[in-house]
């Protein structure tokens, strides 16, 4: 096909090419992640079109704060729910994709009734306990939410 290559590319990113395959055909809906080929994409652009994007292995973690990293370009073609599941996350995209109507729900309930333990709201919206509390840990890190008093007497208290 025209193009010069050896193997010292992935020689050199084994890692990175190794979990960017992983991302590419990873899928998690209960956490809304879909595949991405946005890192596969950027080590090929490497090897053939003499880009030099950084490969770094950390930034293919689903909880990688794509901002302020030369991933941050990564984020316009990355899915939005990749990207809700970063470390810092903006309101708007804590309520987009699949987990963004999961989300809404645990929102509406908690409206309805403050004191909602993780365990009522997860027969409620038929997730995990662990499940819910994921989600109201992205709802808090994007200040739609917040819990007053202790953790057992305590209630939530919902931002719009």
């Amino acid at each position: 096909m025209g193009y010069s290559v050896d193997n010292k590319p992935f020689k050199e990113n084994s890692w990175y090419f190794r979990n960017a395959l992983v991302r590419a055909n990873y899928e998690d809906v209960t956490r809304g992640i879909s595949p991405s080929l946005v890192f596969l994409e950027r080590f090929f652009e490497n090897l053939l079109c003499g880009t030099n994007h950084e490969l770094r292995n950390r930034y293919l973690h689903l909880d990688w704060p794509l901002q302020g990293t030369d991933q941050g370009d990564a984020s316009k073609e990355t899915s939005k729910e990749t990207i809700a599941t970063s470390k810092e996350i903006t309101s708007k995209e804590t309520m987009q994709g699949p987990s963004g109507v999961t989300r809404e729900q645990i929102l509406t309930i908690l409206r309805e009734e403050p004191t909602s333990t993780a365990i009522s709201i997860a027969e409620r919206v038929g997730l995990t306990p662990q499940g819910v509390r994921y989600h109201l840990e992205l709802l808090k890190k994007a200040g739609r939410i917040h819990h007053e008093g202790p953790t057992k007497s305590g209630r939530w208290v919902v931002h719009d």
